[in-house]
């Protein structure tokens, strides 16, 4: 099965900025306010969903500048295979939470990567 890309999650010191440019390329983003404090901005491409969460601290491993999330048939067994490959860190082992399984990683140029089982 081909992993299925179904989110982009961009964190931005700049959301207004960040909205008319991709409003200008024809997003419509619908906002929410998000458990701890702020807002953020969803906008679908098709089943892709492309969040912008407002951030004015600068990134880190555990709060990268974006993340990518895809769905995938093995999360087990993807975890392991990735993890052999020299830069890549797990920041969230396979977990089961109320709305899928999951893991986060990072990849080798320290993006997130998060894998959704299914």
């Amino acid at each position: 099965m081909m992993p299925e890309l179904t989110s982009i999650i961009i964190n931005t010191a700049h959301p207004e900025e960040m909205l008319q440019f991709y409003g200008r390329l024809g997003l419509e983003f619908e906002c929410r306010q998000i458990s701890k404090g702020g807002q953020c901005h969803r906008a679908f491409l098709g089943p892709v969903e492309l969040t912008l969460y407002e951030s004015q601290t600068p990134p880190t491993a555990h709060r990268p500048d974006l993340q990518l999330t895809f769905r995938i048939k093995s999360l087990e067994q993807a975890c392991a295979d990735l993890a052999k490959i020299k830069g890549v860190e797990c920041l969230m082992d396979p977990t089961l939470l109320p709305d899928g399984n999951k893991a986060i990683l990072l990849d080798p140029d320290g993006r997130a990567i998060e894998l959704i089982e299914g």
